[in-house]
């Protein structure tokens, strides 16, 4: 019996049959066909080419024809073609060591999956050819080009930090109470005007007898060609009444926020809010309110002066699924 059971699975290696497999990914089929049909998505997402990329990019060419809706990726020892076959329908197929492998999916919307907010999902159903042995045992062909490809874009995709370039994460707020001011600021005056802005705030908070942490937080808001709008607060213990130049502001404890993290150049941190954007435009949420961003470094002195922050959205959006962090 077992020397029958060995001759079947010895067999089965050279029986070549096909086999449909589904994958449910946190993400829409716009980001999808991206990632797959823009030659330097390939770099973000796939090993082989990014390692590629970072040893020998000379010699890594991308091909991309428009017209026939196809991309040649030419990396040193393996060579993918990627080819919309219809409609949400797409091929790629690998030439490495000269053995070739192929893979066909489609892409279906799909909503209810409760992995995020928004329910902007897809169903990549995707046709392999393999050997029968592996059907039987697909644990022994894991390792597969089908596989790797399916799960490295899911991989991708379902991480905010790999995908939107930055640690995005939804958080409700507690009560939180600031003590502001608005400030008009030439431009060229922004990184001089700063410190003495918040000296003010907490000069003023000592005064009356307020205590910190004095967390400093900055929104800003351009204000005709050369000008800014600085509106500043730092978190206090208690409310102050009667007051015009300063004033208190409270975010209310359950406030769902969008919150982002960054560290680098005081302009770079202008990608930041390009890729929250993107975030909540993809996700479904609504601001309800201004960014702001709290500073975790020294105020900047110029558009290089490297900081840390973190960057929150209030949003209308009320309730956090399980799915918190992205």
């Amino acid at each position: 019996m077992l020397l029958i059971f060995l001759a079947l699975l010895v067999s089965s290696y050279f029986i070549r049959v096909k086999t449909t497999k589904e994958v449910l990914i946190a993400n829409s089929y716009q980001n999808i066909i991206h990632s797959i049909m823009q030659p330097k998505s390939w770099i973000k997402w796939d090993d082989a080419t990014y390692k590629a990329w970072q040893t020998d990019s000379v010699h890594c060419n991308f091909s991309q024809d428009t017209l026939h809706h196809s991309l040649l990726i030419n990396i040193p020892g393996r060579q993918v073609l990627v080819t919309q076959k219809d409609y949400l329908l797409y091929q790629l197929e690998e030439v490495k060591d000269n053995n070739h492998a192929a893979l066909t999916f489609s892409l279906t919307p799909f909503i209810g999956n409760q992995k995020g907010s928004s329910g902007k999902n897809t169903l990549v159903v995707y046709e392999v050819t393999t050997r029968l042995l592996y059907k039987l045992l697909p644990f022994a062909n894991s390792n597969s080009f089908e596989n790797n490809t399916i799960i490295a874009l899911q991989s991708y995709l379902e991480n905010a930090y790999r995908f939107y370039g930055y640690k995005i994460e939804l958080k409700q707020s507690p009560d939180s109470i600031f003590l502001t001011k608005t400030s008009v600021v030439n431009k060229k005056e922004l990184f001089e005007k700063l410190p003495f802005i918040f000296e003010d705030l907490q000069n003023f908070a000592l005064a009356n007898n307020i205590s910190g942490p004095f967390n400093r937080n900055i929104s800003f808001n351009v204000f005709g060609s050369d000008s800014t709008s600085v509106y500043a607060g730092i978190n206090i213990n208690k409310k102050i009444t009667n007051e015009f130049i300063f004033q208190t502001k409270s975010l209310r404890s359950g406030q769902l926020m969008a919150v982002g993290y960054y560290e680098g150049s005081f302009i770079g941190r202008i990608d930041l809010y390009k890729a929250i954007d993107k975030f909540l435009a993809e996700h479904d949420f609504i601001k309800g309110g201004a960014a702001f961003e709290k500073y975790l470094s020294p105020l900047p002195v110029n558009d290089s002066s490297i900081i840390k922050i973190e960057l929150y959205y209030p949003l209308l959006n009320t309730v956090i699924t399980s799915a918190g962090h992205y």
